[in-house]
């Protein structure tokens, strides 16, 4: 580089920065590159995937969705960058974040913001008491815990009705037809049918749900690596929320509409808080 000619350097910078038409633009635009801004700098960072995904997991009183763009360069970053180990489950190796050491956890708890823009385009995530270590979540349940994320709060100066419409149509978009990865953590909603219900929750406009295509990806989690950094995301989510981070760092409070708690579970004192993050540009 220091025997190059300045003129050279000048010219290259102005072709790899060039609005549009620049390598940097036409590589996000082809599907070659992703850039996200963390603590007011821009990155870029190789997309390694062909497609989208979906992950969706628990963790003690947390539920969420990962809506992927890139989870093998997540999973490269947690490799190679983080050198996070994989434990032997069943004789096949996958990453589980219970199996991680304190060490490792906090490796990844510090680098939570940035595993998140390499891999994922936005994040839902749900903390409540309805999940606990029976996990016998109802259908009825799942569906108002997706619901009371994006109803009510009409006239909220913050977060409106058409504020939260517009969320649950970007979280919409990012899965409908989107192969979405699912452990069997709920013992009365098979992986499908959470599948299911998240995509029609998701697709509800002008008070009825929408044509839609919910995707279950029939795959374990030693061979998802969906699911697999998926496990890792949501426990860590759920350790920053466990510690009092609220919300936890890097996510933005959604307003719950409590409403879609029934009356029963209401009188058994059982709440929600919704949590959301988006990739930023």
């Amino acid at each position: 580089m220091s025997q190059l000619q300045p003129e050279f350097i000048s010219s290259a910078k102005s072709e790899l920065y060039r609005s549009k038409r620049g390598w940097i633009a036409r590589g996000v635009e082809g599907g070659r590159l992703i850039t996200y801004s963390e603590a007011d700098k821009q990155y870029i960072v190789p997309k390694l995937s062909a497609g989208y995904s979906v992950g969706i997991d628990s963790s003690s009183n947390t539920f969420a969705v990962c809506f992927f763009d890139n989870h093998l360069g997540g999973i490269r970053y947690l490799e190679r960058h983080l050198d996070i180990p994989k434990s032997s489950e069943n004789g096949n190796k996958e990453f589980h974040w219970q199996k991680l050491n304190r060490r490792n956890r906090q490796k990844i708890h510090d680098d939570l913001e940035r595993i998140l823009n390499i891999s994922c385009r936005g994040v839902l995530a749900i903390n409540t008491n309805l999940i606990d270590s029976g996990n016998r979540l109802t259908h009825n349940q799942m569906a108002g815990l997706i619901d009371g994320c994006f109803s009510g709060y009409d006239n909220d100066p913050t977060q409106n009705q058409l504020t939260r419409q517009s969320f649950r149509e970007r979280f919409f978009g990012y899965c409908d037809g989107v192969p979405t990865h699912c452990d069997p953590d709920f013992q009365k909603l098979d992986p499908s049918d959470i599948v299911r219900i998240l995509v029609m929750q998701l697709s509800y406009k002008y008070g009825s749900t929408r044509e839609c295509t919910p995707a279950y990806a029939t795959l374990q989690s030693h061979e998802s690596l969906p699911i697999q950094l998926a496990d890792v995301l949501v426990g860590c989510i759920s350790r920053k929320i466990m510690n009092g981070e609220s919300p936890p760092m890097p996510f933005d409070h959604l307003f719950f509409d409590t409403r879609r708690i029934s009356r029963k579970d209401r009188r058994k004192e059982k709440v929600a808080r919704g949590f959301y993050w988006f990739r930023g540009d």
